[in-house]
């Protein structure tokens, strides 16, 4: 599965999780939220792709199973004039090849900003000072956690807020007096933070942002996760309110957000969050106990959201995919989803020799080692064997002529003589000869001459 399709399909999952708190949001508990959005997560990191009869991409394009994105045509050549084939100013390697490079540099950045701006607060939150009042010390007692957590006070900080994730820190500010009941209610939110582990899971939020920069709805969610832990803090904390407390921390929370307003300090969670303060007191206002009806209707979306929203469309992968070069009609080569050209043929500069060659055979690649490799068409193996260029390859002699050539394979599934029939399993993908990462190396000949390929949407569904 390709970056391209995991963030598409992503997005999809961010949207409907933006639609469900829009419709339901006052229904459901933010807990039921954070499990949606751990669903979209978990898509946008695993490229992994499973099949499934409910898959929603039965019918969607994205990450269907009937192919690869980028696409070509085989097309015969004019003998003895394969110079004069047309050849595009940006091949599909090098465009790739820059993409990549684009999208490395766009995370690193987007990472390396986040990452300094931390460190830089940081150092002005080790400037604090332990609290050592003896209610904060009864306090502590009274709320252990398996991690050792320190509650630290800071001059140059506004609002309360916690960081650090092996040893945590409720970091509070040292100008302002908070009575007693007002600091327990503090506390008590900022040690929920703690107990969730929200530190790293905003973490694992800033790496999915870094991977897919540039994807807008992956920095949306970005912005509703953290406002959806927020409210899931603030919600275990009333829960072991009476409602007179519950009015008394939806009040301390409006004067927190008049402190933190100038705020500039970049900080892991605080006390006040950094969206829409609103909906978190309309949340503590409208509290509502534990519903089990809430649970099994969350549990129900997350089960059909696994089957429709995650999984890719069944069929066989690749086997309905056909290459066109006039009236000649052959499979895709590559049982994988993940199987992309990687280099067309033509003029092109060779990646270990350096020197500019014609190419007769496209490379696919994005597949891993051991991959099966089938039979375009039917014919008979004309030869098997290795060499030091080619790896393990073979060729099978087909009709009207025509022989396809399979190069760079890992193993060799049939010999010389062996009888096949299409869609047989013939190799498996590897690294063998002359290249620089596993790959199948595919050339179409007939009456010994290549047919050269060229970018082009023509690949069609049988």
């Amino acid at each position: 599965m390709t970056l391209l399709q995991m963030s598409a399909m992503g997005s999809v999952l961010i949207v409907l999780t933006i639609l469900l708190r829009k419709l339901l949001g006052d229904r459901l508990s933010p807990g039921c939220f954070l499990a949606f959005w751990a669903l979209a997560g978990l898509r946008l990191l695993l490229p992994v792709s499973i099949a499934s009869p409910f898959s929603v991409y039965q019918v969607l394009p994205i990450a269907h199973s009937s192919g690869p994105m980028v696409q070509a045509a085989i097309l015969p050549s004019v003998l003895h004039e394969a110079q004069t084939v047309p050849q595009p100013e940006l091949t599909a390697s090098a465009f790739s090849n820059y993409a990549v490079m684009l999208w490395l540099c766009g995370a690193v950045v987007c990472f390396a900003v986040i990452a300094v701006t931390h460190w830089r607060s940081r150092t002005i939150y080790n400037t604090s000072l332990p609290v050592e009042t003896a209610f904060v010390r009864n306090w502590m007692q009274n709320h252990k956690l398996c991690r050792k957590y320190q509650i630290r006070a800071c001059q140059q900080v506004a609002t309360p807020l916690t960081y650090g994730v092996i040893c945590p820190v409720i970091l509070l500010p040292a100008n302002q007096d908070m009575s007693d009941e007002e600091l327990h209610m503090v506390l008590l939110h900022e040690w929920n933070h703690i107990r969730h582990f929200d530190t790293f899971w905003q973490w694992v939020l800033v790496a999915i942002c870094s991977i897919h920069w540039f994807n807008p709805l992956v920095w949306m969610m970005f912005v509703l996760c953290r406002q959806d832990m927020e409210l899931f803090c603030d919600q275990a904390a009333v829960r072991t309110m009476s409602p007179a407390q519950c009015r008394a921390y939806a009040y301390l929370l409006l004067q927190q957000a008049a402190h933190g307003r100038n705020t500039p300090l970049f900080s892991q969670f605080s006390f006040t969050g950094y969206q829409r303060m609103e909906e978190r007191v309309k949340r503590i206002m409208k509290h509502k106990p534990f519903s089990k009806k809430a649970l099994l209707a969350t549990v129900g979306m997350l089960c059909v959201g696994v089957l429709c929203f995650t999984t890719t469309a069944m069929g066989e992968v690749n086997n309905t995919m056909t290459i066109q070069a006039e009236d000649i009609q052959l499979v895709w080569p590559v049982v994988s989803d993940d199987a992309v050209i990687t280099l067309q043929s033509g003029e092109q500069v060779h990646p270990i020799t350096g020197e500019t060659m014609m190419i007769d055979h496209i490379c696919i690649g994005g597949a891993e080692k051991g991959t099966d490799i089938i039979a375009s068409a039917s014919g008979v193996v004309k030869e098997a064997g290795y060499d030091a260029r080619n790896g393990y390859y073979l060729i099978l002699q087909c009709a009207d002529d025509m022989e396809l050539h399979y190069r760079h394979c890992e193993t060799l599934l049939v010999t010389e003589g062996t009888q096949v029939q299409v869609y047989d399993k013939i190799a498996t993908l590897g690294q063998t000869g002359d290249v620089t990462g596993p790959c199948l190396s595919f050339a179409v000949y007939q009456n010994g001459e290549p047919l050269y390929l060229y970018s082009a949407p023509a690949y069609e569904a049988k």
